[in-house]
């Protein structure tokens, strides 16, 4: 995983680390006991990235919650732009935030037709939904991004092989 490229303003802590960790390690071990493991040799259909996409979102959702915060609602063009990249870094095999032209998640986000970007988490190599949002978890600047109470929408991207994933914030 990278750190954010674009500048981000510092966002406030919202309540205690330990608390929402624990919280979202128990819905992480909950999620992969009763779902089982969705890994990228499942995910070669449409349906399966879309349970992929569905999974992230879920456990985004959860761990929101705990600290606070409202569930983020779905973007078509939020999901667009974050599908579009996850799919031309896996095509491409690179990864970055910019896109192999060299344009910005802002600007990508905005050409997608959504007209307030706020934020963007990228990964690579996280066969699970789990899995890739316990990596985010455990990093302070896509933490932040999950956890950003001021963000109300959401696009998810995931693409194969050597799964690569998008999150998508706005406001």
């Amino acid at each position: 995983m990278t750190q954010p490229t674009e500048n981000v303003p510092p966002r406030r802590p919202l309540i205690p680390r330990q608390r929402v960790a624990s919280g979202v390690l128990a819905v992480l071990a909950a999620t992969a006991i009763t779902a089982g493991t969705t890994s990228s040799a499942s995910a070669a259909t449409n349906r399966a990235t879309a349970l992929l996409r569905t999974e992230v979102n879920t456990l985004t959702s959860t761990a929101r919650k705990l600290a606070g915060c409202r569930p983020l609602v779905i973007s078509s063009r939020l999901d667009r732009s974050a599908q579009q990249h996850a799919s031309e870094m896996a095509a491409k095999d690179y990864f970055s935030h910019s896109s192999a032209d060299g344009t910005s998640w802002i600007k990508r986000i905005k050409r997608a037709g959504y007209k307030q970007p706020g934020g963007e988490n990228i990964a690579q190599g996280f066969p699970t939904a789990a899995s890739v949002l316990l990596a985010w978890m455990n990093s302070p600047d896509h933490r932040a991004n999950i956890l950003d109470c001021q963000f109300r929408k959401i696009g998810i991207g995931w693409a194969g092989p050597n799964d690569y994933w998008v999150q998508d914030f706005g406001y």
